[in-house]
């Protein structure tokens, strides 16, 4: 993940958040937040009609942005993601997120609704920089570089029902991940953080980044992990059962060829 973007999201406090109800109905309304790499944490009153859209349709896009005197010069942050109210556990960590970033609100924080957003795009605005991709609006070039992504083949409600079958797992920098010749029991997304992949005892194959893949070799081609993959920083992940991983790429041949693509890489490197 580009530094860049961390720096921006972390130096920032609204969002505008745009989010539709199940008929399609748009929506757009400005929100604080705090992130922890590129997982965003967000408050909204639970009466809004935000909060409304994610009960029904629970993905949204958000953006980050300035104002500045000359366009050229335009910075920004372009997301989209699952969305999730949280409670127990993940409430106390916005909670504790919102606290450090705005300590002026005190005990306020405990009172708020605090939603999630767990990214599959994010783009950098730039247009001092070289960039991915240009967009053109009002005769300005709008330069944005594509700083994570993954499942990008899949339409918004088929990334609803992954998130609601997904779990967040964290690991401490050293931790193991997944052990070579264990069963190939979940799928992994590193939302941030970095790991690394080696065969026991021999050099790293591979470091993955965000957004990167972990665990389909297992799920895909049967059989035993094929490699051991420790956390090389802290690490969160997004974590998939294998059951649920194989009905989403049995279900998306794009999906599924993408995949098997990543596979093929990653078994020709031995």
């Amino acid at each position: 993940m580009p530094e860049t973007v961390l720096d921006y999201l972390g130096s920032h406090n609204l969002l505008t958040i745009a989010t539709a109800s199940k008929g399609g109905i748009p929506h757009a309304a400005p929100a604080f937040y705090a992130n922890d790499g590129v997982t965003i944490y967000f408050s909204i009153a639970a009466d809004s009609t935000t909060a409304s859209n994610i009960a029904q349709n629970p993905v949204a896009a958000a953006a980050v942005s300035d104002q500045p005197e000359n366009w050229g010069q335009s910075k920004g942050a372009q997301i989209k993601g699952a969305v999730t109210k949280l409670d127990g556990d993940d409430r106390k960590k916005a909670i504790e997120l919102f606290s450090k970033r705005y300590s002026f609100l005190g005990d306020a924080v405990n009172e708020g609704t605090y939603f999630r957003i767990d990214p599959h795009d994010v783009r950098y605005v730039d247009n001092s920089a070289s960039a991915d991709e240009q967009t053109q609006a009002l005769g300005v070039a709008w330069k944005r570089q594509v700083a994570h992504r993954v499942f990008r083949a899949l339409r918004p409600d088929e990334l609803a029902e992954i998130s609601s079958r997904m779990s967040t797992e964290s690991k401490n920098a050293g931790d193991t991940i997944i052990e070579e010749g264990t069963e190939g029991d979940k799928f992994y997304i590193v939302v941030d953080g970095e790991a690394t992949a080696s065969h026991q005892g021999g050099d790293i194959l591979s470091t993955i980044g965000s957004g990167g893949f972990i665990g389909e070799i297992a799920i895909l081609k049967g059989g035993p992990r094929t490699a051991t993959v420790k956390a090389k920083t802290a690490v969160t992940m997004l974590a998939l059962s294998k059951s649920d991983f194989e009905k989403i790429v049995a279900s998306d041949p794009e999906l599924k060829a993408e995949f098997e693509d990543v596979m093929a890489t990653r078994l020709a490197r031995g």
